[in-house]
């Protein structure tokens, strides 16, 4: 895990890779389950496309997550 913002509000893993697979995700995954407080998970990565996986993690480019980070919305769910 890279970052953990707050009292376990967000999650922030950063991955240098253009396809984020269910490896990349394994440590946000267990941490969650360790956490269930967890309210957010991301993943900040070089994919072009922003995108949810099926269990809730936000699959994030970097340009969108510092758009999110910028304008105060990186806890809002619907920063995409």
């Amino acid at each position: 895990m890279d970052f953990i913002c707050g009292n376990m509000a967000c999650a922030i893993e950063a991955k240098a890779s253009a396809h984020v697979t269910g490896d990349h995700v394994k440590g946000l995954r267990e941490l969650r389950r360790d956490h269930p407080e967890l309210d957010q998970a991301v993943v900040v990565c070089l994919e072009q496309v922003a995108r949810r996986t099926d269990d809730g993690i936000d699959i994030l480019p970097v340009e969108v997550f510092t758009r999110a980070l910028a304008s105060g919305g990186l806890y809002d769910r619907k920063m995409r």
